[in-house]
């Protein structure tokens, strides 16, 4: 369930409207009323962007999984393959053919792994440190709340105490429950003027965190499948030529694997109505 500060902090309309109705301080600590709305704008950018950084850092991981798994499950196939008897005993040709194909997977696990590598070093170790320092600003934003639901608190205690017919014991417990308020007061001041000063230049500095991680993303895209791109060309010279001059025709494969299929299926050993 992703973090909306926007149901913890009293910063939406109808909580600041509340807050602005029932605490003396809000209005006179206050006199930009707009300040309370910019900071619910700059907290609602900061949760969207929460998200987004969560989401991207789960499917950059997801990406690294399955490109090491698509090279793992290649290496597997064409490893059995070329340890089967179908390539040992009776085809050469295929075995050859398959060895191959082993080798250059071979050959681009070892650029997954440096792609992978890459992408940690690119992706995942600057989202992390990113979603640190939004973990930091949550912080402050909870503060924030813990120390307005105190003030409420707080403000009660004042006003029943003013209204209360006092003893000598009460008149100091007031003093000691303003004194308070007017600590809780100032520190909370202090934490909302920080966070409308520093949220938007967070905010607006996103786009220059990011946009190295993006260049080295598609530069390491790049790098892995131009080269192995590159591999393949590599290691079928000899077939380069004719593989640019006979391109499978689907249709035309279609077809083939059709009649043979229809050949397998007259055998007397099968059932051709299965």
């Amino acid at each position: 369930m992703s973090w909306n500060p926007l149901k913890r902090l009293p910063f939406s309309k109808q909580d600041s409207q509340q807050y602005a109705s029932t605490s003396d301080y809000s209005s006179s600590n206050n006199p930009n009323s707009n300040n309370l709305n910019d900071l619910e704008v700059h907290i609602a950018e900061m949760a969207k962007l929460e998200k987004e950084c969560k989401a991207i850092l789960k499917f950059t991981k997801k990406l690294i999984e399955n490109i090491a798994s698509v090279n793992r499950y290649q290496m597997k196939i064409s490893e059995d393959l070329s340890n089967s008897a179908l390539c040992k005993e009776h085809y050469e040709e295929l075995r050859a053919l398959i060895e191959e194909w082993f080798t250059f997977n071979q050959k681009v696990n070892d650029l997954s792994e440096d792609y992978n590598l890459a992408l940690q070093k690119v992706m995942i170790e600057p989202l992390k440190q990113f979603q640190q320092i939004l973990n930091e600003l949550k912080t402050l934003v909870k503060k924030c709340e813990t120390n307005l639901s105190e003030l409420t608190k707080q403000k009660t205690r004042v006003t029943k105490l003013e209204e209360k017919e006092k003893q000598a014991k009460d008149w100091v417990k007031l003093d000691q429950t303003k004194e308070t308020f007017k600590k809780l007061q100032t520190e909370y001041d202090s934490q909302t003027e920080t966070l409308l000063a520093e949220l938007p230049y967070f905010l607006q500095c996103r786009v220059e965190y990011f946009q190295p991680m993006m260049e080295g993303f598609i530069k390491a895209e790049s790098f892995y499948w131009g080269n192995t791109l590159k591999t393949f060309v590599l290691e079928n010279q000899q077939n380069v030529s004719q593989f640019k001059d006979n391109r499978l025709d689907l249709d035309e494969y279609k077809t083939t694997q059709t009649k043979l299929l229809s050949n397998l299926t007259a055998l007397s050993i099968v059932d051709g109505n299965e």
